[in-house]
């Protein structure tokens, strides 16, 4: 879709995308620093699609990985309806291994919106402690992240 109706859909849902963030960090918070990591602040990020990102790093700043809520293009994604967007929430290791995600309706027709309220009505219905629990456990528990984050590091 062209820039304009984009910036229109991302206006209207990153701040409620960027306050769950804050609470899904915020629950994760205590389970990472009893582990020696910390989340860095909420950046914006993206070219074709944008993102609100967070890193979580050890006390050296060494990023093991990024907390993400995307707002996906339909366009980008070959799907329907045309000039729609879909909510992606990824809490991904610096090796691109998906620790936990939330794509309501991925791989259906209804993954794609142009019902912003839909979009925000998913972002409220995320639970943070649920999610966080979960990321947490993946990202402490991982076998291959973890090796290969001590090996990046050495």
């Amino acid at each position: 879709m062209d820039l304009k109706t984009y910036k229109k859909y991302w206006k209207q849902i990153a701040p409620v995308m960027r306050k769950k963030m804050t609470e899904i960090k915020t629950e994760m918070k205590h389970g990472l620093a009893d582990k020696g990591f910390s989340f860095g602040k909420t950046y914006e990020s993206g070219d074709e699609e944008w993102s609100l990102k967070a890193d979580i790093a050890d006390t050296e700043g060494n990023i093991k990985a990024t907390l993400e809520f995307t707002l996906y293009d339909s366009e980008f994604n070959e799907a329907t309806p045309a000039e729609s967007v879909c909510l992606n929430v990824e809490l991904a290791g610096f090796n691109a291994t998906t620790l936990a995600r939330y794509c309501p309706y991925n791989y259906s027709p209804d993954a794609f919106t142009q019902d912003v309220n839909e979009i925000i009505s998913r972002i409220r219905e995320l639970e943070a402690q649920d999610f966080a629990q979960a990321a947490l456990n993946e990202f402490n528990a991982d076998e291959l992240l973890n090796r290969e984050f001590k090996e990046h590091i050495k």
